[in-house]
């Protein structure tokens, strides 16, 4: 009997079910791939269209995703998957611009208040006649020096157009912002010195055209200008176009290159001032854990250098090597691996603030088998040393 008990036992069809599902979940995690880049119907699995509105909600939604997409289980533990995602950029730029009441002309302004016969006027001078008036009467409970107001308004084409003014604590003064109200803080407007460091074309004439398109040569430009720009720095260029026009666009820097994000407008809807279609690029890394599921991380990425190669005594080759990864001396101290102790110098040199439990994401040159290869690890900072994360 105990014979067909341990027979019974060996043939459980349950076990065989339950190591088939675990086989199953294991491949889905090899599968599982190193990046993702997020498509239209990945953002579907959240209800959300082709971007995110914030770090926040991405941090939020995307593991919801990996979720959906990918079955990993236990065997996936410390996963990471580096995921590409498009971030609706508009956020990022909402404090370049200023934030000035404004006024819209109404029907009745223009054939009340100024005579007109239509809700318009018939040329910009009679604006300048009459609007200065109008906003002394119109705000004469509550103006204080120093005031600004945007206002918008229609001239026979039918074109909206803006103005600031200014009140001086007696009059109320056009400013030298029109259009689209140009009012940022870090922003540039291009001088006839700068046209002419361009070349033939833009210099010629002091202006961009359909000729001498601004994209072909602002970017290099703004390399130029701002030598030490590091990245998600923001820059509003403001520029002449053929037929007295004046354009602002804004560019963002990724670290090594100057991108073009939009062009400044004032949104008279939100009454403030705006950029056009912009979306942002980025990237977070998400690690699986086994017991809470998908959750992001931050791993900050670092390749050696020939400095760090130099301050470990390996400048002659600048790499390291199958004979480091052993237990012997380091600096006239015997440690348990030379290599390990190497990195962790370098790491301890390079971070020396870095925070408890940050991950750090390292490449470096290794030489074996007759070749040298770039090898990427994770290491962790586990109280005065960085620790190698095991996968």
């Amino acid at each position: 009997m105990g014979c067909a008990v341990a027979l019974l036992s060996a043939c459980d069809p349950n076990d065989e079910f339950i190591d088939t599902l675990n086989e199953e979940a294991k491949a889905a995690g090899i599968d599982m791939p190193e990046t993702l880049t997020l498509e239209e119907d990945d953002y579907s699995i959240v209800e959300k269209t082709d971007m995110f509105a914030s770090k926040e909600e991405a941090a939020t939604l995307i593991p919801q995703i990996l979720t959906e997409k990918y079955a990993a289980n236990a065997s996936n533990d410390g996963n990471l998957i580096n995921v590409f995602y498009t971030l609706d950029g508009t956020a990022l730029f909402a404090d370049l611009y200023s934030e000035d009441d404004e006024y819209e002309l109404q029907d009745e302004d223009y054939t009340v208040e100024f005579g007109q016969k239509y809700a318009n006027f018939s040329s910009k001078s009679k604006m300048d006649t009459y609007v200065s008036v109008f906003l002394k009467d119109k705000f004469k409970y509550s103006q204080e020096e120093g005031d600004e107001v945007v206002i918008k308004y229609t001239l026979r084409t039918a074109v909206d157009k803006y103005q600031e003014y200014q009140f001086d604590g007696t009059v109320w003064t056009k400013t030298d912002k029109t259009n689209a109200g140009f009012d940022v803080e870090n922003a540039y407007e291009l001088a006839s010195e700068d046209y002419d460091s361009m070349g033939d074309g833009p210099g010629k004439y002091d202006n961009f055209s359909s000729y001498d398109d601004p994209e072909d040569y602002l970017p290099d430009f703004l390399v130029a200008k701002y030598p030490e720009a590091v990245a998600d720095d923001i820059v509003t260029v403001k520029y002449k176009y053929y037929g007295n026009n004046e354009d602002k666009v804004v560019y963002l820097f990724d670290g090594t290159d100057w991108s073009l994000k939009g062009s400044v407008y004032y949104d008279w809807n939100a009454g403030d001032y705006a950029v056009t279609d912009i979306s942002v690029e980025s990237d977070d890394k998400f690690v699986f854990k086994a017991k809470t599921g998908w959750e992001i991380i931050v791993i900050t990425t670092y390749e050696f250098a020939d400095a760090d190669y130099e301050l470990t005594g390996d400048e002659k080759y600048k790499n390291f090597g199958y004979y480091d990864d052993k237990a012997g001396t380091y600096q006239d101290v015997e440690v348990e691996n030379v290599l390990q102790a190497k990195i962790n110098h370098v790491l301890s040199t390079r971070f020396p603030d870095a925070e408890e439990g940050a991950l750090f994401e390292v490449t470096y040159k290794f030489y074996s088998s007759g070749a040298t290869n770039s090898v990427k690890k994770r290491y962790q900072k586990e109280g005065d040393k960085f620790v190698l994360v095991v996968e």
